[in-house]
């Protein structure tokens, strides 16, 4: 070995050197525990609030799933009225035709009826209409219920 590290001044300041290191490395120490702990810390922390998170999720897709089926009920829900209201716009027509059958026929009836009984347009019983057109004798008459309908 050599000589000089056996110098006291040397090893004094090689002494001092690795007090002052060891003094640093258990800063560092200090430090890394301190360091340790606040990751750990911010692990459970942010652990916590992955789960809070993961809930809020599961939450939110469970929300969903409820608005989807809601809307596809709906959808059919609406499917079923459509088909309904085009099955009544259907029979509406048909009453329709069936109205404009039937008022022709009226019609055709009423028309025949005149031939037949050759009257005018005139009460039967009282042959005299006021100035609206209705028999003078009203619901006396007895053909007023003839008479309200145009029959006569």
């Amino acid at each position: 070995m050599p000589e000089e590290l056996y110098n006291s001044h040397d090893y004094c300041t090689l002494a001092e050197e690795l007090e002052k290191l060891k003094l640093e490395n258990e800063e560092l120490i200090a430090d890394k525990i301190d360091l340790c702990k606040a990751l750990e810390a911010d692990y459970a922390i942010s652990n916590r609030e992955l789960l809070i998170l993961q809930v809020e999720i599961s939450r939110l897709n469970a929300e969903l799933a409820r608005l989807t089926a809601e809307l596809s009920m709906q959808k059919s829900l609406v499917a079923a009225r459509e088909q309904d209201l085009n099955e009544l716009y259907v029979e509406l027509a048909a009453l329709k035709s069936e109205i404009v059958s039937k008022d022709k026929k009226v019609t055709d009836y009423e028309i025949e009826l005149r031939q037949l009984h050759k009257y005018d347009k005139t009460c039967s019983t009282c042959r005299y209409l006021d100035e609206n057109q209705n028999c003078v004798l009203g619901i006396r008459c007895v053909n007023y219920t003839l008479w309200q309908g145009r029959i006569l």
